[in-house]
C-alpha cells in the first residue's frame, strides 16, 4: 500500500501515526507493508527514533526523490543544492531498517547538463548505505520515455550504476501504475 499521493512523510510525527494506525483499523496487517514518498527538505526534522517508530507502526518502504546530486542542475529544478537532509534521511531510515527507493530524473536535464549530472548522481549513489532490497528508479520524462535519446541516456545510467551499487536499479515507467485520489 502506498500512503499518499504526495510526501506522507511531510506531515507530523503523531499524525503520521495515527494515519498508521487507521490504515491498520480499516485494512488490517497490510502484507507487504506500507510506503509513502518523502521530501526531506519539507518535512519535519526527524531522528533516527522517530524513524524507528514510523518502522515499527508499519511503515516499511520509503520513496525519495533525489532527481540529480549535479549543484546547476537542482538549482535549474528549483531545487536545493545541498543534499544533507537527505543523505542524512536515508542513513537514518537504513538505522531504523527501512528500505529506500530513490528517484533519479533521466532525459529531463539540458544536454550541457547530461554528463555531470549522470557522474555527480552515480558517485553520491556509491557512497549511500543501500542493500540489494532497496532500489534506484530512473524515472524519464513521461513525454520522452521512448525517444532513442532518453533510452540511451537511461541504460547508460543503468551500465555505470550496476557496480559497486547494492541496489537494484529498475526503470519508473509511469504509464505502468494506475493513480487514483
Amino acid at each position: 500500500m502506498f500512503l499518499g499521493s504526495a510526501s506522507a512523510f511531510s506531515i507530523p510525527q503523531t499524525r503520521l501515526l495515527e494515519v498508521l494506525g487507521q490504515v491498520h483499523e480499516i485494512f488490517g496487517p497490510w502484507p507487504r507493508g506500507i510506503a509513502t514518498f518523502y521530501e526531506p527538505e519539507h518535512a519535519p526534522d526527524r531522528r533516527v527514533k522517530d524513524y524507528r517508530r514510523l518502522f515499527e507502526a508499519g511503515l516499511s518502504c520509503v520513496t525519495l526523490g533525489l532527481e540529480t546530486k549535479h549543484a546547476p542542475l537542482r538549482k535549474f529544478w528549483g531545487k536545493d543544492a545541498k543534499l544533507k537532509r537527505f543523505v542524512d534521511a536515508v542513513y537514518g531510515l537504513k538505522e531504523a531498517g527501512f528500505q529506500c527507493a530513490l528517484t533519479v530524473l533521466v532525459g529531463m536535464e539540458p544536454g550541457e547538463f547530461s554528463a555531470e549530472h549522470r557522474t555527480d548522481t552515480v558517485a553520491l549513489l556509491r557512497t549511500l548505505p543501500l542493500e540489494e532490497r532497496d532500489i534506484v528508479y530512473l524515472s524519464p520524462d513521461v513525454l520522452k520515455s521512448r525517444s532513442e535519446a532518453v533510452k540511451s541516456a537511461v541504460e547508460t545510467f543503468r551500465m555505470e550504476l550496476r557496480q559497486p551499487l547494492r541496489a537494484k536499479v529498475s526503470l519508473y515507467d509511469f504509464n505502468r501504475f494506475r493513480y487514483f485520489s
